[in-house]
């Protein structure tokens, strides 16, 4: 069954989407440490679990991953350009996961094609982005009224120009969850900025969305820009 996001897409002649592909959002949660366990244990896990990031970067597996600064339960996301159940297999032999220290929750995501650059591991330097969420706010209702519907096409073509313009990775969750709609992950640390590039969304001035938001530690230079 179509999400309402979906079919609002199809039937939106005032948005003309790129291409689009699915993919895998792994979100890590906090699990539990097993009793008694070393430190020295936990740090080569630790060196497991960022060898098993490593490998999938390395074979176009994976193309961006990272933890969150301050996440709480919340303590990093990966990108998997795969199935959820084929995402899940890659983290058979992940020590944090195997051993139940990390939770991981799986979500498709709908992002445009040709956006994720892969560059040469060794040259790219880490930064702090925006990880921000999307969810329902107080004036969301299902089916959309009238003015949600109007609203749409200028939601979808400022996120789309966000793109444009090299700020970032934005689409639409398509797995039913209670948390978000969609996500974000824009090239800046600044809430002012992030909010500023986001002003005229309709859909947050109207209250039909709400945007919550997280810093997230990732590398520079891993998404391209949309092309028109």
């Amino acid at each position: 069954m179509l999400t309402t996001t979906l079919a609002l897409l199809i039937m939106a002649p005032q948005v003309k989407l790129p291409p689009m592909q699915t993919v895998t959002l792994g979100l890590f949660m906090r699990g539990t440490r097993p009793q008694g366990i070393s430190q020295d244990t936990l740090t080569e896990m630790q060196a497991g679990h960022i060898a098993n990031l490593e490998r999938m970067f390395r074979e176009r597996k994976s193309p961006a991953a990272g933890p969150f600064e301050n996440g709480g339960d919340r303590r990093g996301i990966v990108i998997l350009e795969m199935p959820a159940t084929a995402a899940a297999k890659e983290y058979d032999q992940d020590p944090f996961v195997k051993n139940g220290l990390l939770k991981l929750e799986l979500y498709e995501w709908m992002v445009p094609k040709g956006m994720f650059a892969y560059p040469a591991a060794e040259t790219f330097e880490m930064q702090m982005v925006m990880f921000a969420w999307v969810s329902k706010g107080p004036n969301y209702q299902d089916p959309p009224r009238d003015i949600d519907n109007q609203n749409f096409p200028a939601h979808v073509n400022l996120n789309l120009d966000l793109m444009r313009q090299g700020r970032g990775l934005i689409g639409p969750l398509t797995t039913a969850n209670p948390w978000a709609l969609g996500v974000y992950i824009l090239e800046t640390d600044d809430e002012k900025v992030m909010r500023t590039w986001l002003a005229s969304d309709p859909h947050l001035k109207s209250g039909r969305l709400q945007l919550n938001h997280l810093t997230l530690y990732m590398g520079k230079g891993l998404f391209k820009r949309l092309t028109p």
